[in-house]
């Protein structure tokens, strides 16, 4: 997936829309929420076209896996927070 629009619905939205929400997404709650079965995948599609997405790798007894947040970035003229994407 180059730059380009994402269309409402698929899973490349989905993702988006989620981690706009402020919310972290994980492999397996994509996969219950929205049947996205490889997450990696699609985090991958949404940097190429241009979104600042973070990585932070978890750990479970001896399970890791990741957990995909929308980078955020503070504005210096007002403090406040906003996607890194949209500065």
């Amino acid at each position: 997936m180059k730059r380009g629009r994402i269309l409402e619905g698929s899973q490349e939205w989905n993702v988006l829309h989620h981690l706009q929400s402020g919310a972290e997404l994980t492999p397996f709650f994509a996969l219950q929420q929205y049947g996205i079965l490889r997450l990696a995948a699609r985090i991958a599609d949404l940097r190429e076209a241009g979104h600042a997405i973070d990585t932070r790798m978890e750990r479970r007894g001896r399970k890791a896996f990741a957990a995909y947040s929308l980078h955020r970035s503070i504005d210096k003229s007002d403090g406040r927070m906003q996607d890194a994407d949209r500065a």
